[in-house]
């Protein structure tokens, strides 16, 4: 029986190392599968709330229209916003826009209280 391993004879080892990686792979997954949604739906709503800065010269728009399209966009990326979480302070030649929001993540064994906010100010041109 040369050339060939005799499997009867080896031990059940296992290294340690690469269970802990693999552990930690698993770990590393589930909370990008958690926390990432969260997290890539703040990214979004700030460049939405840029957007809405960046393009407010030269519009006659209310706040409360602002407000409300900043809401909509909200719906759809599914945040837990309000009305009254959204501050748009817009004067003769500046406008600021904030949005505060806070997400529970339900994790195993613990729960995430995650604050995020959404800021931007900006001079309006006419």
């Amino acid at each position: 029986m040369t050339g060939r391993t005799n499997w009867r004879n080896q031990r059940g080892e296992i290294r340690f190392g690469p269970l802990v990686i693999m552990v930690l792979i698993v770990v590393g997954m589930y909370l990008a599968y958690k926390l990432l949604p969260h997290k890539l739906a703040a990214y979004k709503f700030q460049d939405i709330v840029e957007e809405q800065v960046k393009f407010a010269s030269g519009r006659s728009i209310e706040v409360e229209n602002m407000r409300g399209t900043l809401m909509n966009r909200a719906k759809e990326l599914e945040l837990p916003l309000k009305p009254e979480d959204i501050t748009i302070n817009w004067t003769v030649n500046f406008i600021s826009i904030k949005a505060h929001w806070a997400v529970d993540v339900e994790m195993i064994g613990y729960t995430k209280h995650w604050v995020f906010e959404a800021s931007k100010s900006g001079p309006i041109f006419d």
